[in-house]
């Protein structure tokens, strides 16, 4: 747990990707504010970071199989980074994905010009 706490307040930076299952759902978001400390029913959550979600979850079932080994691990919070590519293509055409293997990134995932910070996946499971 402690590690979980270390990982989630001084690893974790704004504009990683970061996964939640709820439901049994993947939803695939982008990390969008700093650490925050605020009340939750049961107290079971209080640290939270703001984030922007993808409108669709897609069903663990479909998931890549490698995927669904790294998200298996019994953790609060676990590294995706080793299968980042997959979470990135999740809700992708083929044609989107073929667009960007060819250079032709969309905007939104764009980084600015000398922008060398690598991109880090991370996955939060939902207790609800």
């Amino acid at each position: 747990m402690v590690d979980e706490l270390h990982y989630f307040l001084t690893q974790m930076r704004l504009g990683d990707t970061l996964c939640a299952i709820s439901d049994g759902q993947l939803y695939v978001g982008t990390v969008t504010g700093e650490a925050e400390q605020v009340e939750s029913e049961g107290g079971l959550s209080n640290l939270r970071r703001r984030a922007r979600w993808r409108p669709d979850g897609i069903p663990y079932d479909e998931l890549p199989e490698a995927l669904q080994q790294k998200l298996s691990i019994q953790h609060d919070l676990v590294d995706l980074t080793p299968v980042q590519a997959l979470v990135e293509g999740l809700g992708r055409s083929d044609e989107e994905l073929t667009e960007e293997a060819n250079g032709h990134r969309p905007g939104p995932e764009r980084r600015a010009p000398g922008d060398r910070r690598p991109s880090r996946a991370r996955t939060a499971r939902s207790h609800g």
